[in-house]
């Protein structure tokens, strides 16, 4: 689309350029997705992507750690068991982490709610649903249900929300969105909690 032509047109000119190289020595930015690929020689080609998929060691830095959560329930005095229920299951490096946007909004509301609706449409999850790539419905229904099941993330992860056209790639991307968690080190992806299952 034309406004991510003209993000990686920015991002080229910020950090590709000569202003770039002698103004800005480190840059941190924040977003769901992986910077998007064009072709294999991206202009964009000297980031270090931290993901969900490859965190570089830094898993614990990706969200609220359970130490963490149990301070916080501590402070707000919410219940530890129920928070972890709802909020609880990414696995980064070995490291269970919550989302802070959840934790954050139930320590505001002091009501265990989904904190997805608020956050984007799952409108494109939907129609991907819909159509059902590979028994992608059956096997949602297995993960909906509790199980856990086998999976290899796609070689070349797709980071967009569009030209989605396998299973494969369509799991890669609800793992990099939150919908699914994924244990690199059992090789599986599930539901992580309940606040992701009632969406």
């Amino acid at each position: 689309t034309q406004l991510q032509n003209d993000f990686i047109t920015l991002l080229t000119l910020l950090f590709k350029s000569n202003f770039g190289e002698s103004n800005i020595a480190l840059a941190y930015m924040t977003g769901i997705l992986p910077i998007k690929r064009y072709c294999n020689q991206s202009e964009l080609n000297n980031f270090s992507e931290i993901t969900m998929l490859n965190s570089f060691g830094l898993g614990e830095y990706m969200g609220f750690t359970e130490k963490e959560v149990q301070s916080i329930c501590d402070k707000y005095a919410l219940d530890f068991v129920r928070t972890k229920e709802w909020y609880d299951g990414y696995i980064v490096d070995g490291v269970e982490i919550y989302n802070p946007y959840a934790i954050i909004a139930l320590t505001k509301s002091k009501e265990y709610l989904s904190s997805w609706s608020g956050t984007a449409s799952s409108k494109a999850i939907a129609e991907l649903i819909e159509v059902n790539y590979e028994g992608l419905r059956e096997d949602l229904a297995r993960l909906i249900s509790g199980q856990k099941l086998e999976f290899t993330v796609a070689s070349k992860s797709s980071n967009a929300l569009f030209n989605l056209n396998s299973k494969v790639s369509i799991f890669t991307c609800l793992i990099y969105l939150g919908y699914l968690g994924y244990d690199k080190e059992q090789g599986c992806i599930f539901i992580p909690n309940k606040d992701v299952r009632l969406e």
